[in-house]
């Protein structure tokens, strides 16, 4: 007699997994995108159910987490422990991430410290705090990088003031650092892209997180296409 655990690889491999995400979330060892056109649609290996909302959401479908999700009537009592193991070690692990970024954060602040005088720093900013959002930035603060560089912001910098070099030489450091640990080809650094990136993170302030991983390849990439498609478009017509 076939178990209930043995029926999971047949189901997945006669689903045809063309549309299944190629990530390592165990997620989809019990799910898969039935329409590619509706990648938050997916369907359960073992009931068949379609759950929208994403592979989190088959994640407690299987594990029978409930509130926002129907149970699967097909899981085991080892299906069930499985992915809830998972699940509670995803929350420890975004702990540990966002202390990790806060010691990271520390360590930045400690090194600009150390790099630049910062009575110097308060004379020539006049005691200015740094970027701190609010409510009130929804609608003051739009973050629009080409209209400053349209402005002339962002695009040089004066380096007449000694304190402000060596905000310049510290700020390099850290994308020195980053360039040469991943390999960024220097030439990349010269695109304007490069340049509306420094200046939209400058606006943000400071504590901005960087893109997952999930919505450089998806949510990101698709209103990046979107956008060339636009300006193919309006070049076409002009």
């Amino acid at each position: 007699m076939t178990s209930k655990n043995s029926t999971s690889p047949s189901v997945e491999s006669t689903a045809t997994a063309t549309h299944k995400r190629n990530y390592d979330d165990i997620g989809w060892e019990y799910g898969f995108c039935p329409n590619k056109n509706k990648l938050d649609k997916v369907k359960c290996n073992l009931c068949g159910k379609v759950v929208s909302g994403g592979i989190s959401r088959i994640k407690q479908h299987i594990a029978h987490v409930t509130g926002n999700v129907s149970s699967c009537p097909n899981s085991t009592k080892d299906d069930q422990l499985r992915i809830r193991n998972y699940l509670n070690e995803g929350k420890l692990n975004k702990i540990a991430k966002r202390t990790h970024d806060e010691s990271l954060r520390s360590e930045v602040m400690q090194e600009l410290h150390n790099s630049v005088d910062v009575d110097e720093i308060e004379d020539f900013l006049g005691s200015k705090a740094p970027n701190v959002i609010s409510p009130m930035d929804d609608f003051a603060n739009k973050i629009n990088p080409e209209e400053a560089l349209k402005k002339g912001k962002g695009k040089k910098v004066d380096l007449s003031n000694i304190v402000r070099k060596d905000r310049v030489l510290a700020c390099h450091k850290f994308i020195s650092r980053w360039a040469y640990k991943v390999a960024i080809p220097f030439h990349a650094l010269e695109d304007d892209s490069c340049t509306m990136m420094l200046e939209v993170v400058g606006q943000f302030g400071t504590g901005l997180p960087p893109p997952t991983i999930y919505s450089l390849s998806d949510p990101l990439l698709k209103l990046e296409v979107e956008r060339h498609f636009f300006l193919k478009r309006n070049e076409e017509e002009w």
